[in-house]
């Protein structure tokens, strides 16, 4: 199991993957138009979990107790900037979280076994757009620019 450094914790709103640096005014065209009509929100940190499940993990994660609706609604109006300027649409369903861990290898993961923080919380006031750089010791993520959430 590889855990994430703490400073690179973060619930990932939408992975773009790789993009041209020449896209980055119609990412950021897009994620104004999601911040402008979304409210600060607290989060609250809930369960453990594990993609694609415990029995099979690869990703070992927390998610929200609260904030998790605010969180979608941000997703879609995002995703929505997006496919309208030509972006491929997220397949997979979104699923806030903060990823804690990956593993090589699938693996049964005990979840019951770990203990967790009770009503930790934060509010959330905006959002970053990243550039990630992969590398053996793991990402190395550069802020592009910072969205403040202004609903």
């Amino acid at each position: 199991m590889k855990w994430v450094e703490a400073d690179n914790l973060h619930i990932t709103l939408r992975f773009l993957g790789e993009v041209d640096e020449g896209r980055i005014p119609d990412i950021s065209s897009a994620a104004e138009d999601a911040a402008k009509y979304q409210k600060q929100f607290k989060v609250i940190l809930g369960r453990l979990g594990a993609f694609p499940n415990p029995r099979k993990a690869r990703v070992f994660w927390w998610g929200l107790e609260k904030g998790a609706e605010e969180s979608a609604t941000l997703f879609t109006n995002l995703e929505r900037g997006l496919v309208a300027m030509g972006f491929n649409p997220e397949r997979k369903r979104y699923h806030p979280h903060i990823t804690l861990a990956r593993l090589r290898n699938p693996t049964q993961l005990p979840i019951d076994s770990f203990s967790v923080v009770k009503d930790l919380s934060f509010t959330t006031d905006g959002f970053t757009l990243f550039q990630s750089t992969l590398t053996p010791q793991g990402p190395i993520y550069k802020i592009v620019k910072e969205f403040k959430l202004d609903g």
